[in-house]
């Protein structure tokens, strides 16, 4: 049940990007270019938006998963409703 999608995939790579992006800039082994320290930005850029969709996944999971509910409700109330006949039966006998 709990399969791991490519937003995960998305989101936890580009939190690693950062980390080990802000890592190395610590020890002074980046010494880049301006266009380079965009990275973690870009990196929050994805991450946000894989969370994003995950989030929209869950939501239509969540409806889904609603849907079925008032299918079992209904299907349970008929079982019940069957029940009462079932006993009434019973008891003229």
């Amino acid at each position: 049940m709990n399969k791991i999608k490519i937003y995960d995939i998305i989101f936890w790579t580009s939190l690693l990007v950062i980390a080990i992006w802000i890592v190395l800039k610590m020890f002074g082994v980046i010494n880049s270019p301006v266009w380079i320290e965009m990275v973690p930005y870009l990196g929050l850029i994805f991450a946000a938006g894989s969370f994003y969709q995950s989030v929209r996944s869950m939501k239509l999971d969540i409806s889904d998963f609603k849907l079925r509910m008032s299918g079992v409700e209904l299907k349970t109330h008929n079982i019940e409703k069957e029940l009462v006949e079932v006993k009434i039966e019973l008891k003229h006998l």
